[in-house]
């Protein structure tokens, strides 16, 4: 509970920091503890979910805290449509407060498990060497802890291209009449609306179905993509990728839970996968980027327009691809 308070603190204050009219330099020193802030609230969040959840009651769980996630994303998403007539500050005050405000009856209502602990002189010193093996070592020794990483890290990096490069793509290849920032939001609105009812209804067990289900919209949405540049297409390709992206952030945290190496390391164990989310979302840009880039121009030079996007996006699709090659090796989940 400590570590979900200050984090969530932490980062709601750190946002009032990130002037745009700032250097670039001073944006990033900024920008890295309130990731760093969100990953101290997440991670025991999700290690918190663990110890109250009762085992039947997982699949069940992981739907609804992947809807939970996406109605955000549908906040956000609806605050994004106005945020050319709204200041900086009240930007940044609206993310702030609803931050705060969710996080309070976590805080207050909820119960974690009391764990008995040695007294401090009976503790021996941290062995920093031991600590750090032990950190990677569910990688190493259980095989499908390691896969569910693999396989959610690969699905992380499609769904971080083809969000992250969605502007760019509208502003570059969409006939539409709105502001790329407008347009992306409103465009957004159908996957928003459609994922936290996919991810309701996905079974308790079968969660193999489901990834494959939900990484066969995804792949159809990246072929749409690649065909369409009208904006009324967007938003029916927008509602195919909400039909499959709300399933599949609802079943990965089930797959986790069947696959964790030890109920007692739980905490340590789901930060661990959590880096199998931070990672695509770091690398993810800056890859499909240069590519962007040089396929873009390669494709302008012969009079093929938006080639890189249609680049970008087949990327994606390998990505998914990938995500259900190494999902087919997992045994141990329902």
């Amino acid at each position: 509970m400590p570590f979900i308070a200050v984090g969530t603190v932490v980062s709601s204050v750190g946002l009032f920091l990130l002037w745009s009219s700032e250097p670039l330099w001073v944006y990033m020193l900024v920008y890295v503890p309130i990731n760093v802030a969100s990953a101290v609230s997440s991670v025991p969040y999700n290690g918190l979910i663990a110890d109250v959840t009762p085992p039947e009651q997982n699949g069940r769980m992981s739907a609804v805290l992947g809807a939970a996630n996406l109605a955000g994303y549908l906040v956000g998403t609806a605050t994004g449509i106005f945020v050319q007539s709204l200041t900086e500050t009240e930007v940044y005050a609206i993310m702030a407060a609803i931050s705060l405000v969710f996080t309070v009856p976590t805080l207050v209502a909820v119960r974690e498990p009391q764990h008995h602990f040695a007294t401090s002189d009976a503790r021996p010193p941290l062995a920093w060497g031991e600590f750090l093996s032990a950190m990677v070592r569910p990688l190493v020794v259980h095989r499908d802890f390691r896969l569910v990483f693999v396989s959610r890290m690969l699905f992380q990096l499609g769904i971080a291209t083809m969000q992250q490069f969605l502007q760019y793509w509208i502003a570059d290849c969409v006939a539409t009449d709105m502001t790329p920032t407008r347009a992306v939001s409103v465009g957004l609105i159908p996957n928003l609306l459609l994922a936290p009812l996919a991810a309701m209804l996905i079974p308790s067990h079968d969660r193999k179905i489901v990834v494959y289900a939900a990484a066969a919209l995804m792949i159809a949405t990246c072929v749409l993509v690649m065909a369409t540049s009208q904006f009324g297409w967007v938003l029916a390709v927008s509602g195919l990728f909400g039909s499959g992206f709300g399933p599949f952030l609802s079943v990965e945290f089930a797959m986790l839970m069947d696959v964790l190496p030890s109920a007692s390391d739980a905490a340590r164990d789901m930060g661990l996968w959590h880096m199998a989310l931070v990672l695509p979302q770091i690398v993810a840009t800056p890859v499909a980027g240069w590519i962007l880039d040089a396929s873009q121009q390669f494709g302008n030079a012969r009079g093929m327009q938006c080639f890189g996007y249609q680049v970008v996006y087949g990327m994606c699709m390998a990505y998914f691809l990938a995500g259900v090659a190494v999902t087919v090796r997992i045994r141990g989940i329902k």
